[in-house]
């Protein structure tokens, strides 16, 4: 069966980063993408989501997104229909890494996260701990990373950014409105722009145009770029 189907890489975040950052415009990154794709005749003209990949700042992010649109035509295809070891090649490529004492380099997420990846343990010399209010203590990089380590569950408590539930429980800013419950409540989820389906149901607002349709009435993807993809299924 042929069809296309979802655009995959979102949420994913080269050795050439630098490079590749440089090499950027002043363009949304939806608009670039939408170019490229049009270019090697993956998409018809119409609009696409904003929110098909993220427009980070970070400079991770707008690295992968910068390898994104460095992929020939093959890849873009094999992206679109579902093929992600392309993008975990940028994600990796573009990760940040913390170099070994005379050992190999490992992604900067291992660095003083309490597990030795080092042959030598240079990745677990020199960290700071956090102290949680019963007296026990995590390493510091556990503090603020949306996930209690605490027993008390101090290590979350006063954290500058995310998005705190009713309940107390934290979460990423990027769990708001990304049409995932979180919440007990679904709070996460309340006052989140929408798109409305023709046949009244209702999606997130990036749903709409991102090449895929989610209504059940496909209304979603009308007057948007139409997926020109060969998808083997």
């Amino acid at each position: 069966m042929l069809r296309p189907m979802r655009w995959v890489s979102r949420g994913l975040v080269c050795a050439a980063a630098v490079s590749l950052l440089a090499c950027g415009d002043s363009s949304s990154f939806s608009d670039r993408l939408a170019a490229r794709l049009r270019s090697c005749d993956l998409i018809g003209e119409g609009p696409i989501s904003e929110g098909l990949l993220p427009e980070s700042g970070s400079q991770q992010q707008r690295c992968v997104n910068e390898c994104i649109l460095a992929f020939d035509c093959g890849a873009l295809n094999a992206t679109i229909c579902g093929e992600s070891e392309r993008l975990r090649e940028c994600a990796d490529a573009c990760e940040p890494r913390f170099v070994c004492d005379g050992e190999r380099a490992i992604p900067e997420r291992n660095r003083c996260d309490g597990d030795a990846d080092c042959v030598d343990g240079s990745d677990e010399t020199g960290c700071e701990d956090f102290r949680c209010d019963d007296g026990s203590e995590i390493p510091a990089a556990f503090r603020c990373d949306f996930d209690r380590d605490c027993a008390d569950g101090s290590d979350e408590q006063g954290c500058p950014s995310g998005f705190l539930c009713s309940d107390g429980r934290n979460f990423p800013d990027s769990a708001r409105c990304n049409g995932v419950p979180d919440c007990g409540d679904s709070a996460d989820e309340a006052g989140c722009p929408q798109f409305i389906c023709d046949d009244g149901s209702v999606l997130i607002a990036t749903e709409r145009c991102d090449l895929f349709p989610d209504c059940p009435d496909g209304s979603d993807e009308v007057g948007c770029a139409p997926p020109l993809a060969v998808c083997l299924m």
